[in-house]
């Protein structure tokens, strides 16, 4: 698992990423100037704020909702401005700083250059040669990592001859950003000092008066003497064959009364702590850290390496960006900030119409549900309570919603732009990650405790936002089919009745309150009495919810009316939702609605150069084919993603399409992670035989049917993965030849039945918890 290069990094999308799910670092390798960029999981900008709703809101809905009913959509956008959020200080992730080590001596020309990550123990390495003022020859090595163990950032630096370096450190500032930070330098027992410190303040996305205080103290230990330049705080390191550097910085997210004072004096009382450990001793625990995450999947094709790798390296990415004890999930760049995001409108934050959702697909199918605890505690403590003001102030309904877009804050009020508000069931969808971490890791008392809560206060919203039409049928809205849009009177309108992706969410929300409740009940010490009648009510609206509708152009319908697209070529393909992440529309239950997705992909992507295509598109163009069972469209999809949407790093990008406000390219750690999502449908699905209902007990609905390599190419003529994990608490190792033999071997966490499926072949097996079965098929 490791990525090289025989040059240095000479811009972000070049250099390499180490993270612990605290700080993230890029690092460019160089070498008269080397670069750190520097990232903090908690450095936003901005301000909770309980007065992100019109007051008048509930009222100025209904008015929507009366006007979409007649389809007069000009007052709708009319009603909508006195329904939509209020941003206040929203804020965004922001940059920290970067060190710069700049090599005053030894200014020759490089040989033998070459810069790696190896991403199997986080270790980022440089090494070169270089010829001084006299012709010597010196050999230079570096080291990086960042460990989440001793929650620190540490550098080696070595030299066969004596060097002399420039230490110094510059805070993110740049268009409408500005910083209060402060640098100093300072020598205590252990070494230099260097130490910084200021508050995210930006003036796009808040008012440029409040943010998140940073402070970072960077201690330098060497070999050769250490100097101070107080004038320009910075460090003059001279004639030293060895450097080490280590980084701690602190953020008062947590404790906003924690002053600049309070946090430098954490960073070095942990300095002091770690720096009575070797250097030994820390990378042993940072790599062992690393490694026992890493190694929990296997992955081998001999006929596609560079996917394979790529699989992994998404699996590194979401492992850097969220640990089990990051203060808060993900933002659209992960741990990391190319400082595009954060300077246009769609800031790094977590949106909840795709990226967030994308980020953490692969957290329990790959084997890393630790990842996925920062989203699970801040969708219980912050987005759920937040949902409650939004649901009762904004609609005037019970229980809690959240929209289209959250921040570090909870935000859970409507968007703030007419367009794309309102949008409901964004709660409904990142709140899917809550119970399937359930179905991947079956535990009654999470499911009791968390799960079924959130879920069970999630359906009373939709069950008073729901309403009837003529026919007896129950629809919704209005909302908007997130983000694309539709022409009527040659007028283009995104809010409207009936969208069939807001339909399908709240289909999934009945489907899986019902398997809670069911499952809940089976439990004769659980008491589940109280809400017979609320799963009675799910039932009868999982049978009058509007159906999916297949158009006369053989397509799946995306809202409850014909109007044409204003963009047949959208990136967001949210009516298909069904397909997935969900398996509401399956090739062998549902065939006919199948195929009305394969033909509504096939006409969003022709011709294929008008499709706006990002990384993230990409990747669910990918997963819609592994679910299709497509493998020659899965292989289309991976190589154009390892073709033309990936950057020197390997990070898969956004490119400047018509989604977008900028001219330069966006990173976003969804393209990676769905990449990784797509890759692990194509070898493994997993399913339950069949929804829940009053007819269908909880055991018949719980048994998960496992299907076998069900959309590889055959270009993938032989290969291996160990350690994928499948729904029902199941491990799975599959190998297979070119010969089609094919050998399974599932570990269950505890006894369960299981179908497996492997092309005509289908088979019914009964596993014991902790004991492993092998299987040929």
């Amino acid at each position: 698992m490791k990525y090289c290069y025989q040059t240095e990094a000479t811009r972000w999308g070049e250099a390499l990423p180490l993270g612990n799910g605290h700080m993230g670092a890029m690092l460019y390798g160089g070498t008269i100037t080397d670069r750190i960029d520097l990232t903090e999981n908690t450095y936003y900008s901005g301000e909770k704020s309980s007065h992100n709703h019109q007051q008048e809101s509930a009222k100025a809905f209904q008015a929507m909702r009366d006007a979409a009913s007649k389809e007069n959509f000009d007052d709708v956008v009319m009603y909508s401005k006195k329904f939509i959020g209020c941003r206040q200080n929203y804020g965004t992730n922001l940059p920290v700083g970067s060190l710069f080590i700049t090599q005053i001596s030894h200014h020759g020309d490089v040989t033998g250059y070459e810069r790696c990550l190896n991403f199997q123990h986080g270790i980022f390495s440089c090494r070169y040669s270089v010829k001084n003022e006299t012709n010597l020859l010196c050999q230079c090595k570096k080291r990086a990592g960042l460990s989440h163990p001793d929650d620190l950032f540490f550098y080696e630096l070595e030299f066969s001859e004596p060097v002399s370096l420039l230490l110094s450190y510059a805070a993110y500032q740049t268009g409408k950003s500005h910083t209060d930070a402060v640098c100093a330098v300072s020598k205590s027992t252990l070494g230099g000092m260097l130490s910084f410190h200021g508050h995210a303040y930006e003036s796009i996305h808040s008012d440029g008066t409040c943010g998140t205080l940073l402070a970072g103290d960077l201690l330098v230990r060497s070999s050769g003497s250490i100097q101070l330049d107080h004038e320009n705080s910075t460090l003059i390191i001279a004639d030293a064959r060895y450097v080490i550097l280590s980084l701690c910085m602190k953020t008062n997210f947590q404790n906003k009364s924690a002053d600049a004072a309070a946090l430098h004096d954490k960073n070095r009382a942990h300095l002091l702590k770690t720096s009575e450990l070797s250097m030994l001793s820390l990378w042993e625990h940072h790599s062992n850290d690393i490694s026992s995450f890493m190694n929990r999947t296997r992955l081998t094709i001999p006929d596609a390496p560079a996917a394979a790798l790529l699989y992994q390296y998404g699996r590194y990415l979401l492992l850097c960006s969220s640990r089990e004890d990051s203060l808060l999930p993900a933002h659209l760049q992960g741990i990391w900030n190319d400082s595009v995001a954060c300077r246009i409108g769609w800031t790094c934050d977590m949106h909840l119409d795709i990226n967030t959702q994308m980020n953490y697909w692969p957290a329990d199918l790959t084997a890393l549900p630790e990842t996925l605890l920062p989203l699970l505690q801040w969708i219980r403590n912050e987005l759920v309570p937040s949902g409650r003001q939004t649901a009762d102030i904004n609609y005037g309904y019970p229980g809690w919603v959240a929209e289209l877009v959250s921040n570090a804050f909870g935000y859970s009020a409507p968007y703030w732009a007419t367009p794309i508000s309102p949008c409901p069931t964004g709660g409904i969808w990142i709140l899917t990650h809550v119970f399937e971490h359930y179905r991947f890791h079956p535990d009654r008392k999470y499911l009791q405790n968390i799960a079924y809560p959130l879920i069970r206060e999630s359906l009373l919203f939709f069950q008073s936002y729901l309403f009837e039409k003529p026919d007896n049928t129950l629809t919704c809205g209005p909302s908007i089919s997130p983000e694309n849009a539709f022409i009527k009177d040659e007028k283009v309108y995104h809010i409207s009745n009936g969208c069939t992706y807001e339909i399908l969410m709240i289909r999934e929300l009945c489907l899986i309150f019902l398997e809670a409740y069911h499952t809940l009940s089976s439990f004769s010490e659980t008491d589940m009495h109280p809400d017979a009648l609320l799963a009675k009510q799910a039932q009868d609206i999982l049978l009058r919810l509007l159906p999916y509708r297949v158009m006369a152009d053989h397509t799946l319908a995306e809202w409850d009316h014909d109007y044409p697209a204003s963009d047949p070529w959208h990136r967001h393909t949210s009516h298909l939702l069904g397909l997935y992440p969900f398996s509401q529309i399956t090739p062998e239950h549902t065939p006919v609605l199948a195929e009305a997705a394969r033909q509504s992909i096939l006409k969003r992507t022709t011709p294929e150069a008008a499709f706006e295509d990002t990384g993230w598109a990409r990747s669910m163009l990918l997963l819609y084919a592994a679910r299709l069972h497509d493998g020659t469209m899965t292989l289309h999809h991976v190589n154009a993603m390892l073709n033309n949407l990936s950057e020197v790093n390997h990070f898969i990008m956004h490119p400047p399409t018509r989604g977008t406000e900028t001219t330069e390219g966006v990173y976003e750690l969804d393209g990676n992670t769905g990449f990784t999502s797509g890759i692990a449908e194509m070898l493994l699905q997993s399913h339950y035989l069949a929804p829940p209902s009053a007819s269908c007990t909880a055991a018949h609905a719980n048994i998960p049917a496992l299907q076998i390599l069900p959309a590889i190419p055959a270009e993938w003529k032989k290969g291996s993965v160990n350690g994928l994990r499948a729904r029902g608490g199941i491990t799975a190792d599959i190998t297979w030849n070119p010969d089609n033999h094919v050998w399974l071997n599932l570990l269950a966490d505890q006894d369960t039945l299981c179908r497996i499926i492997y092309r005509e072949k289908e088979i019914t097996i009964s596993l014991q918890g902790g004991i492993p079965i092998t299987k040929e098929l």
